[in-house]
C-alpha cells in the first residue's frame, strides 16, 4: 500500500515536471499549466511541496500576457504555489524565482488600482493555498509571506474599508429625510 502511494507520488511529480517544462515558452502557457495542475489534488500537492519540480526551468519575467488574458492571471496562478508567495528559507540558484515574477505582477496590478472584485478573486486564491498548506501539514516548509503579498492584503483591507464607508454614506443619505 505504501509502495503504491510512493509510485503514485513519483508519477505525479514526473507528470507535473514534464507539463511545466513544456509550457515555459510563454508566461500565459505556464500560468495555464499551473492552473490545470492545481485541479488535480496530487499534482497540486507536488506544486506545493516539491520546489525541485521547478529546477532548471527558465521563464522570462518580462514576457507579456496575451491581450485576451486577464491581467490578474499571473498572480492568481502563482498564488497556488507557496514557493511564489513565501520568502524562501534557503536561496538556490537552480530554482526558478517565481516570487520575483509574482512581485513584478503584483506591483503592476496594484499600480493600476484593482477593483473590489479583482481583489476578492486574488484573496480567494491566496486563502485556498493557505488552507491547502494547513490541510497537508506543509506549514513548516516556508518562511514569512513576501512583501508584495502583504501589500496586496493591506490594499484589500483598504478597499474593503472604503467600500464599507461608502455603504454607510449611502445608507445615511437614503434615510436622511431632512432634505439638506
Amino acid at each position: 500500500m505504501a509502495n503504491h502511494k510512493a509510485e503514485l507520488a513519483k508519477e505525479a511529480y514526473k507528470t507535473v515536471r514534464s507539463l511545466l517544462k513544456s509550457s515555459c515558452s510563454s508566461i500565459g502557457d505556464f500560468c495555464n499549466t499551473i492552473n490545470k495542475c492545481s485541479e488535480n489534488r496530487m499534482h497540486r500537492y507536488v506544486l506545493n511541496s516539491a520546489n525541485s519540480v521547478f529546477d532548471g526551468i527558465s521563464l522570462s519575467s518580462d514576457s507579456a500576457l496575451p491581450s485576451d488574458m486577464p491581467k490578474t492571471l499571473i498572480a492568481t496562478s502563482f498564488f497556488k504555489i507557496p514557493m511564489a508567495i513565501y520568502k524562501p528559507k534557503l536561496e538556490t540558484k537552480s530554482t526558478l524565482d517565481l516570487g520575483k515574477i509574482l512581485d513584478t505582477s503584483l506591483e503592476e496590478l496594484l499600480n493600476n488600482k484593482l477593483d473590489l472584485n479583482e481583489y476578492a478573486a486574488l484573496i480567494s486564491e491566496l486563502k485556498s493555498t493557505f488552507e491547502f498548506i494547513a490541510e497537508n501539514s506543509l506549514d513548516g516548509s516556508f518562511g514569512g509571506l513576501r512583501v508584495s503579498a502583504i501589500y496586496l492584503l493591506k490594499g484589500y483591507k483598504k478597499v474593503c474599508f472604503s467600500c464599507s464607508k461608502l455603504e454607510i454614506v449611502v445608507a445615511i443619505e437614503r434615510f436622511d429625510t431632512s432634505g439638506a
